[in-house]
């Protein structure tokens, strides 16, 4: 078994779409979850988890684990414009919230409550 393990902002949706072909293409079983401390019943050949908790990573996988992370200087920034513009809102109203926060700060402070909203709690609801 593979594990994937990525976080929001590292290229996940690339990354699922890669792992998906892979194992549509190879018949092989795949554990998909954005939920970032999911835990999979059963066996299977890869698990993809997109919102990795670091405490998940740090103590709790198993198998061969690929660990994908981003230049942390380019994560908030990146995050603060999706969450301002591009991010879907479907299911997380939590990120509805964050946009209507946003739209009322300048860029710097906008940027500096993104990094606080992806270090909070509710950030990885379930």
């Amino acid at each position: 078994m593979i594990m994937f393990l990525t976080h929001h902002k590292c290229g996940s949706r690339a990354l699922s779409h890669y792992v998906m072909s892979l194992c549509k293409k190879n018949n092989l079983s795949l554990y998909c979850s954005h939920i970032g401390k999911d835990k999979p019943a059963g066996n299977y050949d890869f698990i993809y988890l997109s919102n990795a908790q670091y405490d998940y990573v740090k103590y709790d996988v198993y198998g061969q684990v690929l660990h994908f992370i981003r230049n942390p200087l380019s994560i908030v920034p990146s995050a603060y414009y999706s969450h301002l513009n591009t991010h879907a809102l479907d299911g997380w109203p939590e990120l509805e919230n964050q946009r209507l926060i946003l739209t009322t700060l300048s860029k710097e402070e906008g940027i500096l409550k993104t990094a606080q909203f992806c270090n909070a709690e509710e950030f990885y609801q379930n």
